[in-house]
């Protein structure tokens, strides 16, 4: 059978067969052949472990946990003549430390089968010798390091610099990217030729006709690699290791290993090492005091045995006290910051396994509710005790979702995500209504014919340059009642959900005004502001139409939002317990035309502040139709009146009626309406 190595699965050649030299014994085993019957491990590393992205790395582990020496390949000193390369770097809080050095006399061939093999076991393809020398040196030592064409770089030298404002460059892979503003970027006298920390320009190559590189080794800015990686969607072996920290410490080693290399693949003639170093390495002493160590474990460990540990793990262990030491943290251990940080290096290496389960000794005591969350559970339970069902929704938003439901707010308030999951959650919401919306739109596209959903959850602002948290209830109603045997399958309206709105508002005895509202996602004869004198407490109503075709959906859907902590603010909720009148109540009817702008909730308290004998007003109906001028409707009162001393006349309830007619009149011009 005949086939190419990519078929193999040995390189990536696939134009034409695999032809072997003629050395090769037929019959034997391909992988015996290429010397490919090797054990390769997946290892998952820790974000907080970037040393561990090499096999150095993984390597001074496995010293540590069998407890032999960790030995470093040794490098020779580089002889070198002047060169004529030099390196400015822009800012250094870019880049602390750049080393570049030219190689001239190169030979570009193809790589010998050891570094192939090595390169094929880290699922890396082999492209020519100093390419794939660069690959090799970043797997073994963790440490990025690239090669330019020097003949492709005008001038004598390197810049590293930020971006400028709509820069472009075309990267290896062949795709012409806009570079974001504050992305690294190494350049020549008039171009940039890398993007620092992750990818090389395609200007600046090495190919077959290189006779002269540029060698690069530096320490980039961790933060801008990761930001510059994620804006452009561009990830790669590079970028992954400086975006967790390298050890700028290890780079005079990084380069004297990569051009023993490079001498042993290509030849070569060095010239002197450029270098912009602003590097001020502090060892990071941290104290360890014994008895925090076991009770953070959970066990007491013994002192030489703890000793023992650190120093394998390379760790300089310095005794203070008899209880207590000073440990001095290796360069390459970015990871480690303080004390806690030990202690788990003692943990995992003592083994997880050994430590003793213990019952803790602290006396357990009763959790006292927090404000926040008892006033969260208490609008739980009333809108579950109104019929309501909760739903749980994600704190992000889309970006557009404010354009989407027509919710103003001004654009320094808005919180932007700074490392978003994906596009559907780049925003902290600061209203409720979005993803209740959308929970009612999605249930109605699936065929449920009644939605009654309410959410209690955090809103997110900005104000004044601080991120403000506010604890918000919403409520959406859509759909159909369910059907019941004595009433027919009736659409949610308006007065559905001022119901449930009045009753929350009730449960805390708030002394509320309805205002027609004037926000652009409610339809404005159809909803209300809730109004405590010039403050706020929320807004209730029917979606406007042009929202609801954002949604795609015809049916109308009404939503509440309500603040919470001013909920309980202005509330008082006192109960007050009144004696049960032993009279005969009186019940009358009350039918009035009025102009159909006309809050109805207005009407309402007048009739319930008209005498002390009101003891409620319904609502029955309203009616806009025939027989009834276009501006006009009819609004229709129940009216109960009672008193705990005596039987009330029918000439005190005609003459309490009168007086609300007439105060009705004089305040929203309404008539009686007669027939």
């Amino acid at each position: 059978m005949m086939c190419s190595g990519k078929e193999l699965g040995i390189s990536e050649e696939h134009e034409g067969i695999l032809i072997l030299e003629s050395s090769a014994t037929v019959g034997n085993d391909i992988t015996n052949h290429f010397e490919l019957d090797d054990i390769i491990l997946h290892l998952e590393i820790t974000p907080n472990r970037g040393d561990c992205l090499s096999y150095f790395g993984i390597a001074k582990e496995l010293a540590a946990y069998y407890e032999l020496p960790f030995v470093l390949p040794e490098v020779k000193h580089i002889v070198s003549s002047k060169g004529n390369l030099t390196v400015s770097v822009a800012e250094n809080n870019i880049c602390q430390r750049y080393v570049g050095c030219v190689v001239e006399n190169v030979k570009v061939t193809e790589s010998p089968n050891w570094l192939k093999k090595a390169l094929l076991t880290m699922g890396v393809r082999s492209i020519n010798n100093i390419v794939d020398v660069t690959n090799f040196i970043l797997f073994e030592t963790g440490q990025p390091i690239h090669a330019f064409d020097k003949s492709k770089l005008e001038g004598n030298q390197i810049y590293v610099r930020a971006s400028f404002p709509g820069e472009t460059i075309i990267t290896l892979d062949e795709k012409e990217r806009t570079l974001p503003n504050n992305t690294i970027v190494i350049s020549d006298d008039k171009k940039a030729v890398a993007i620092a920390g992750i990818m090389g320009g395609a200007n600046a190559e090495i190919d077959s006709d290189t006779k002269e590189i540029v060698i690069e080794i530096a320490s980039f800015n961790s933060d801008m690699i990761r930001q510059s990686a994620k804006a452009l969607a561009l990830s790669s072996d590079a970028s992954y290791r400086f975006e967790r920290g390298v050890d700028a410490t290890n780079i005079e080693y990084v380069l004297k290993r990569a051009v023993e290399l490079i001498a042993k693949v290509s030849g070569g003639h060095f010239c002197e090492i450029s270098e912009h170093n602003t590097l001020k390495y502090e060892k990071k002493i941290i104290p360890l005091h014994l008895k925090r160590l076991s009770k953070n474990i959970g066990m007491e460990i013994d002192e030489h045995k703890v000793v023992h540990i650190l120093t394998k793990l390379n760790f300089v262990v310095e005794r203070v006290t008899p209880k207590s030491f000073k440990v001095h943290v290796p360069s390459y251990r970015l990871d480690v910051t303080q004390e806690p940080d030990l202690y788990e290096e003692v943990a995992r290496y003592f083994g997880y396994n050994n430590i003793v389960t213990t019952n803790p000794i602290e006396a357990l005591k009763q959790g006292v509710m927090g404000e926040v969350v008892k006033k969260s559970y208490e609008m739980r339970e009333l809108l579950v005790s109104l019929g309501v069902c909760e739903a749980i929704n994600f704190s992000f938003i889309p970006k557009n979702a404010l354009e989407k439901i027509s919710y103003e707010i001004d654009e320094d308030k808005k919180i932007h995500i700074l490392n978003p999951l994906s596009d559907d959650m780049v925003l902290m919401r600061p209203t409720l209504l979005f993803s209740l919306i959308k929970n009612g739109s999605e249930n109605l596209k699936r065929g449920v014919k009644e939605v009654r959903l309410f959410e209690v959850s955090k809103v997110f602002e900005r104000v004044s340059e601080q991120n403000q948290e506010s604890l918000m209830a919403g409520i959406v109603l859509c759909g159909n009642k369910a059907k019941s045997i004595w009433s027919s399958e009736i659409a949610y309206d308006f007065f559905d959900l001022k119901g449930i709105v009045e009753e929350i508002l009730n449960s805390r005895g708030v002394n509320y005004q309805l205002v027609r509202s004037s926000s652009a996602h409610v339809h404005p004869g159809v909803s209300a502001d809730i109004m405590i004198g010039k403050d706020c407490l929320g807004t209730f109503g029917q979606i406007h139409p042009e929202v609801l075709e954002n949604f795609d959906i015809e049916d109308p859907i009404y939503v509440a939002e309500i603040s919470v902590e001013k909920l309980y603010k202005y509330g008082k909720k006192k109960t007050v317990v009144e004696e049960i009148s032993k009279y005969p109540s009186v019940e009358r009817d009350l039918a009035l035309l009025v102009d159909r702008e006309v809050l109805v909730a207005d009407m309402l308290k007048e009739a319930e502040k008209i005498s002390s004998f009101v003891k409620k007003v319904e609502l029955f109906d309203v009616y806009q139709g025939e027989r009834i001028a276009n501006n006009l409707k009819s609004v229709a009162f129940n009216m109960l009146f009672s008193s705990i001393e005596r039987t009330l006349t029918d000439l005190e309830v005609n003459e309490i009626m009168q007086n609300l007619i007439t105060k009705l009149n004089k305040r929203f011009n309404a008539a009686l309406r007669e027939g």
